[in-house]
């Protein structure tokens, strides 16, 4: 009987040494265990903490500058193109300058008229000699017409209108050169509302009149005559002078050419701009 108990209580002595152990491996396992979970959970914090972390970025300029910076170049490239601009416009209109040469422009019959600017409906200053003068402009008006500046400054002769056939007889208005010449055949005098015709003969004519005309009903009657020459030859002028008291008042001039052809002109005042105009006609 006491062998029994001696030997149960030897196993409960052992039994208890055996349980001891046991939790005392299961204690330092657990304290590794928590050992192990700090560690694994202070490196994920570091590692966090890193990605977390802000990379370094390059230093740049704020926007704002850089807006203003492109700006300002936009601002040269703008200004270096105007001024490129102005310079391509000088440098043509120089060019344009320089492609007009002055000429001679011949001037072989009576009847021209210079005007003050390169248009008909501008003041005629006087009528045009004959002669060659130096065209220092063109200018073309509405009407597709050529005028010429003439570098006396006398002002502009329309070109387009310059006549270059020879007629028989070429009629304007005489203008001062001529009448201080005197070389020409006069009829009339002068008056204080006179204006002096002058007759351009340019070959040999017969029957040269110049007379008053009335016109009817679409007839024309000759008046009085205010100039008559049997004949005269290719060079001479004939200076009449007569005036213009009414809208209506129109002359006529007869003279028969060398190839005895009847040749008859109206002489009138222009209403637009007080020129004497001059139309051939037939009867």
């Amino acid at each position: 009987m006491k062998k029994l108990t001696a030997l149960l209580l030897v196993i409960l002595i052992f039994s208890s040494m055996l349980f001891g152990c046991g939790n005392k491996a299961e204690s330092e396992t657990s304290s590794t265990s928590v050992s192990q979970t700090s560690e694994s959970k202070a490196e994920s914090k570091e590692e966090d903490t890193v990605s977390k972390t802000p990379e370094s970025k390059p230093e740049s300029k704020p926007e704002s500058e850089v807006s203003k910076a492109e700006n300002e170049v936009s601002e040269a490239e703008s200004k270096t193109e105007s001024v490129s601009e102005s310079v391509s416009e000088t440098e043509s209109a120089s060019e344009s300058e320089k492609e007009f040469e002055s000429y001679i422009v011949k001037i072989p019959f009576v009847g021209s008229y210079i005007f003050s600017e390169p248009d008909y409906d501008s003041t005629v200053n006087e009528p045009m000699p004959v002669g060659s003068f130096t065209i220092v402009e063109e200018a073309v008006d509405r009407d597709n017409k050529v005028w010429g500046k003439l570098k006396s400054g006398a002002g502009y002769i329309c070109l387009s209108d310059i006549p270059l056939d020879a007629p028989a007889v070429s009629i304007g208005e005489a203008d001062k050169e001529l009448l201080k010449s005197g070389s020409f055949i006069s009829f009339g005098e002068s008056t204080g509302y006179s204006r002096p015709v002058v007759i351009q003969v340019n070959e040999k004519v017969t029957k040269l009149s110049l007379s008053y005309l009335e016109i009817t009903d679409g007839e024309i009657y000759a008046g009085d005559s205010y100039c008559y020459m049997e004949e005269s030859g290719a060079g001479a002028f004939i200076v009449v002078w007569v005036s213009f008291p009414g809208d209506m008042s129109t002359y006529g001039v007869s003279v028969t050419d060398e190839n005895g052809i009847l040749r008859q002109y109206l002489i009138t005042e222009s209403g637009r701009n007080g020129t004497i105009e001059v139309t051939e006609y037939e009867e």
